[in-house]
């Protein structure tokens, strides 16, 4: 088992709260200094000074504790020195964080984990009197939130992925759940745990549940024994989550059927707006494609070589709009629904334009032959195989 110690440290004043974060964490850094790296320390919890958008002074003192927190830590020395530290957004709000997050500076490298916390949408999880009676799109005979549906919770935690753990910075949802409460839809409960920890493996994010030990929660604080079966099976069910759609996450060569060629980043370019065609299959990393399952056979395909995302520039919807690479950024022209045609091949659609698909110009079977979308025919031109690399 890992260990997190963290902190909940409650006052209005930041000389004075500053003051306490210095002399809490150099004693309690202290104390467990020898310890291995399977205990974290966490410095914060929730800071914020009210609910709405945060002012630049707001941000400035949430972040000054962030950063105390790492120095007292730093300077006890011993395991100290390289121990992994969790620093929060602000309110540990993901989206908050992804506007006005910046890490505290740390004298150790790569030792730094952010942390945010999960409880959307409001109504549903956590407000006693809250409207929304159940959640998700296999529920709608019930009320239902008007927000922060299964399509939320994946362009939210793509976008935590993208902004952090690409960069190499964990991430953890220190807190998630969903209370029970009279006349909300059990089922849809268990499902809006599901599917929390099944986009959060998708993007790479790890989970720990906010269990209060009541009839919520999964485990008796009295006896240890689990007290909800039916929650602790939907959380794994998620978090066991292999990718799910028709292909499997991964790196792969993606092959026009037509003519057996690759799908290729032209010159091996890694600015926005490289063009994107089809050429003979050289083992180039311009040529391999990472492949990331979003939900309802949904994917992002990025390209090994630059790290830039397969998309319709423009965001166009006209037959022949041109598909080049570009920074990923969650858009629906970067996103791709795969289905399969037959043979082993398969049907790339932008989801931004639901009629057409990914084609080679003119079913032509010449390198550099230009990679566009055109209205579906299923012409083979139009299928592609995806193949290890």
């Amino acid at each position: 088992m890992h260990i997190i110690i963290n902190d909940n440290l409650y006052g209005n004043f930041l000389q004075a709260v500053n003051q306490k974060q210095n002399s809490y964490w150099t004693q309690i850094a202290n104390t467990f200094k020898n310890y291995n790296e399977h205990v974290l320390f966490a410095g914060t919890n929730e800071v914020h000074a009210d609910y709405n958008t945060p002012t630049t002074e707001n941000i400035t003192v949430q972040q000054s504790y962030n950063q105390t927190f790492v120095n007292a830590v730093r300077a006890t020395g011993g395991n100290n020195a390289s121990r992994t530290l969790v620093v929060q957004t602000y309110n540990t709000n993901a989206s908050f964080g992804l506007s006005y997050f910046s890490p505290p500076s740390d004298s150790a490298s790569n030792r730094l984990m952010v942390e945010i916390h999960f409880y959307d949408p409001y109504d549903f999880t956590i407000n006693p009197s809250g409207p929304c009676l159940a959640w998700g799109s296999p529920y709608p005979q019930y009320s239902q939130c008007s927000w922060a549906q299964e399509t939320y919770i994946d362009d939210l935690f793509s976008k935590v992925k993208n902004k952090w753990v690409n960069a190499g910075i964990p991430v953890m949802i220190g807190e998630y759940a969903a209370a029970q409460r009279t006349n909300l839809n059990e089922a849809s409960r268990l499902y809006w745990h599901e599917y929390v920890n099944r986009s959060a493996k998708v993007n790479g994010l790890k989970t720990f549940l906010w269990d209060t030990g009541n009839s919520s929660g999964v485990i008796n604080r009295s006896n240890g024994a689990v007290s909800n079966q039916s929650l602790l099976d939907a959380i794994k069910r998620g978090y066991n989550y292999n990718g799910g759609g028709l292909i499997a996450n991964g790196t792969y060569r993606i092959i026009a059927r037509h003519s057996g060629k690759a799908l290729d980043v032209a010159g091996w370019g890694t600015a926005d707006g490289t063009n994107v065609d089809q050429w003979t299959y050289g083992g180039g990393n311009n040529q391999r494609w990472t492949i990331t399952h979003l939900g309802n056979n949904q994917y992002e395909i990025i390209n090994v070589n630059s790290g830039k995302a397969l998309e319709v520039a423009g965001w166009g919807t006209a037959n022949g709009s041109n598909v080049d690479q570009w920074t990923y950024l969650s858009g629906a022209n970067q996103i791709w629904t795969i289905s399969a045609t037959s043979g082993g091949y398969y049907c790339l659609t932008p989801t931004h334009a639901t009629s057409m698909a990914l084609d080679v110009s003119g079913v032509s079977t010449a390198d550099g032959a230009n990679v566009q979308e055109w209205s579906w025919t299923g012409g083979n031109n139009q299928q592609w195989a995806f193949q290890a690399p």
